[in-house]
């Protein structure tokens, strides 16, 4: 819970965690992830963000740089919705089987 509240009281989260990135995100929150894996890439991705760099890429990237190229995070509630609905549908198939 304490986590929970520090990224709820912060101004900007550096996601180094996939779990972090996804509350910084739900608590509509400033970041920047540092990828280290695929699942951060897709999210990303879907939601149309650059704001990530591969952890292997890290050294070419500046700290000024990543606080510049933050902006205001996009309003997710469509990805949510859309999430919801997938979800839905394989509830609808797995209770079909």
């Amino acid at each position: 819970q304490n986590a929970l509240q520090r990224i709820a009281d912060s101004e900007f989260v550096l996601a180094s965690r996939f779990h972090a990135m996804v509350l910084a995100l739900l608590f509509k929150k400033r970041f920047y992830a540092l990828s280290y894996d695929m699942k951060i890439d897709n999210v990303l991705n879907d939601l149309n963000s650059k704001l990530y760099c591969n952890v292997q890429e890290l050294d070419r990237i500046t700290p000024k740089e990543i606080f510049e190229s933050v902006s205001d995070i996009s309003d997710i509630t469509d990805y949510i919705k859309s999430a919801k609905n997938h979800f839905n549908q394989l509830a609808k198939y797995l209770e079909q089987r």
